[in-house]
């Protein structure tokens, strides 16, 4: 199985990035990961 390479800390401010009206696609883009990963956490 993948380890996960984001720990809590991580993926707390990257959702905090979302949620300041940034487009899903490019918060992905900065952060290298998919939309669908961003919209299951």
């Amino acid at each position: 199985m993948k380890k996960n390479n984001f720990n809590s800390s991580k993926i707390v401010k990257i959702l905090q990035s979302y949620d300041s009206e940034k487009p899903a696609a490019e918060v992905c883009h900065e952060h290298g990961i998919s939309q669908a990963t961003l919209y299951n956490w």
